[in-house]
């Protein structure tokens, strides 16, 4: 039993409070938000803070700080629903967009969080009404027809991430290893929707691994 299961990250601290003081039990604190809400709602300020950081400004700045410093501190989080927009905009979630997106939000938002429900797995659902054609700017990884769209292709690619992650001074990558050693990287070139961005060139150092696993100590290559 958990909650309170709140829009915009609030009233996580409120409901810890009411919990402890009137001894109610309860296993999870609950909320989600969206990358376009705004920080006027979700903080109470007018800062301007990008949509490829806003996840990482809630978690950090808000609900863990909350639980930190709250008597459940360690209580697990989760994050009910999570996505780019709350609204049909075919130009983010039906885009090439929502593959680095994902892969950014995921980066800047491990170990602050026990789950994360992105929303959601189809297009088709109720709350959109009967679906009529694919591609609306629904809020699913797979649209009507049954066709898989770019975030459900960059859950699949980041699936088959090692289990034990390195620190790499990036934020265009995400370095893993495989219980056989095997070293699994992820790289993205993140640009905003509607925004046009440049090819980027990556270079991969690495260091310390190098002699155990057998492979070379850097390699460059090409990022679009």
């Amino acid at each position: 039993m958990g909650g309170p299961s709140t829009a915009q990250a609030a009233w996580v601290g409120a409901f810890i409070r009411h919990c402890t003081e009137n001894g109610i039990p309860f296993d999870f604190v609950s909320t989600h938000v969206y990358a376009n809400d705004t920080s006027k709602d979700v903080f109470g300020t007018h800062e301007n803070i990008p949509r490829a950081g806003k996840w990482y400004a809630v978690q950090r700045k808000k609900v863990r700080d909350e639980v930190d410093a709250s008597r459940r501190r360690g209580i697990p989080i989760i994050w009910s629903e999570y996505n780019a927009t709350y609204f049909n905009e075919p130009r983010i979630t039906d885009s090439l967009f929502m593959g680095p997106w994902l892969a950014d939000t995921l980066r800047r938002c491990d170990g602050l969080t026990d789950m994360m429900s992105y929303w959601t797995l189809s297009d088709v659902f109720e709350e959109q009404g009967v679906v009529k054609r694919p591609f609306y700017g629904g809020f699913g990884l797979i649209a009507a027809g049954g066709i898989p769209k770019p975030v459900f292709n960059a859950f699949k690619m980041l699936h088959g991430l090692g289990t034990e992650r390195y620190d790499v001074d990036s934020e265009h990558a995400l370095v893993t290893r495989r219980a056989d050693g095997t070293l699994v990287i992820a790289l993205w070139n993140y640009v905003a929707p509607g925004r046009s961005g440049a090819p980027i060139t990556i270079s991969l150092q690495l260091r310390h691994v190098a002699a155990r696993l057998g492979t070379s100590t850097a390699s460059r290559c090409r990022k679009r």
